[in-house]
């Protein structure tokens, strides 16, 4: 069985996906969307958790008139 998405690059060289075999899915509406949305936000969120926020171990740092980076924070 093959990939149900494809990278591809547009012409500036910007990534973007292809999903296949759409007609197979089945569209959700109303109440069962919005679960389906919110299980997707906590999926998210349970994700970031440790990534984001006052005691998340990713921070951004910057300098005045400098790009900013995001450095990740180990505790051994």
């Amino acid at each position: 069985m093959g990939s149900m998405a494809q990278l591809m690059f547009d012409e500036f060289g910007q990534p973007f996906i292809v999903m296949r075999d759409q007609e197979k899915q089945k569209r959700l509406t109303g109440i069962e969307a919005v679960k389906s949305h919110i299980l997707a936000a906590r999926s998210v969120a349970n994700t970031l958790r440790t990534s984001l926020g006052p005691r998340g171990l990713d921070k951004m740092l910057s300098e005045k008139h400098k790009a900013k980076a995001i450095a990740s924070v180990l505790n051994l």
